[in-house]
């Protein structure tokens, strides 16, 4: 449950800054996001503590297991797609990078992603021998719905990534002399 507090009052401060902060263009979709999370959150808390139900810390269990696959899943290939995939000098690896002043962008990268999955393999072994009250011996051991929250974590970060290069892949991007002559002729060029 504290764990669930505390996530919920992350997402109530994001909410504020998606509320309430400056942009370029509105965008309510978090926002719808958020409020839809925060009210499912908070009512499976009420159950938990207010239930005299016999399992009822179970679906909150699943929800907060569901989040953190999901969102360690999407991180990693964020990771992979900002970081290693293209070396991007504006990225985050590159500017730290460059204040080591040892390594090159990619490398770092790397390191990161070696440094995500890692730590997804520990919180995933300290989530199945710490948060169950009989110990786990085999795969056989672990319930059902652990695993259905696991494989809907993996799913819905792997659909966000079909729909995000599927259905709204981005424009190509223009050669530097491409982008030159477009800039010479007053035309915008397409370069992210």
């Amino acid at each position: 449950v504290i764990m669930a507090v505390l996530l919920c009052l992350a997402m109530l401060v994001t909410l504020g800054y998606q509320c309430f902060g400056k942009h370029k263009q509105p965008e309510v979709t978090l926002s719808i996001l958020l409020v839809c999370l925060l009210f499912l959150i908070a009512g499976l808390i009420c159950l938990d503590i207010l239930s005299s139900w016999e399992d009822r810390k179970v679906p909150l269990r699943i929800m907060l297991l569901f989040i953190g696959v999901a969102n360690s899943i999407f991180a990693s290939w964020d990771i992979y797609t900002d970081c290693i995939r293209t070396d991007h000098p504006q990225s985050d690896s590159s500017r730290f990078a460059e204040s080591l002043m040892c390594c090159n962008g990619r490398f770092i990268g790397i390191l990161w992603e070696v440094m995500s999955l890692i730590y997804i393999v520990v919180v995933f072994y300290l989530t199945l021998v710490l948060c169950n009250k009989r110990p786990i011996r085999s795969m056989d051991d672990v319930h059902g719905m652990t695993w259905l929250a696991m494989v809907l974590g993996m799913s819905c970060a792997f659909a966000a990534l079909v729909w995000r290069f599927k259905c709204h892949a981005a424009p190509p991007l223009v050669s530097r002399q491409e982008m030159e002559t477009a800039v010479a002729m007053g035309r915008p060029s397409n370069r992210h």
